[in-house]
């Protein structure tokens, strides 16, 4: 019995302790990624602002200046002019990201293979994704992509 009471002594006591230091730690908030209405009339810039708060939550593996569980994207904005003009003329670098966003194993980045990450327009909405598009259009770009356009999404979501 005097093991009995020692043990659940114990165990309130570690318990307590670890719940007091839970409580004594900084929390990350977790807000919910902003709505994008498709046709809204919001600026590119605002557009990006917007899309790096939805980002937030491809950072666990997308790293902006680093290449860990997924490829670099810093300077994305100019990657994907080059990797559109690759593709063709009637191709344009909102449609790489549109479509590397709906479609991820469409262009492939060495020594990434396939399967790595899911399509995303299960989990995102139209607006979530151009804004997302605006936002990686930014890193080393000019953000040109708005909410009015549908096309790419039509095309590759």
């Amino acid at each position: 019995m005097k093991n009995f009471i020692f043990t659940a002594f114990l165990t309130v006591a570690v318990s307590g302790a670890y719940t007091a230091i839970a409580f004594l730690l900084p929390q990350q908030p977790e807000y919910p990624a902003p709505e994008v209405e498709l046709g809204s009339n919001i600026s590119s810039e605002k557009l990006a602002e917007a899309g790096a708060q939805v980002f937030e939550k491809c950072s666990q593996c997308h790293k902006v200046g680093e290449a860990t569980r997924a490829p670099d994207l810093s300077g994305m904005g100019m990657k994907a002019i080059g990797r559109a003009e690759e593709r063709g003329s009637d191709y344009t670098d909102v449609d790489y990201i549109v479509e590397s966003i709906c479609d991820p194993n469409a262009y492939i980045v060495e020594p990434f293979g396939r399967g790595g990450m899911t399509a995303m327009q299960s989990q995102l909405s139209g607006g979530q994704i151009l804004a997302v598009t605006a936002y990686l259009q930014s890193l080393g770009g000019d953000a040109t992509v708005t909410a009015k356009d549908i096309k790419p999404l039509e095309r590759f979501g």
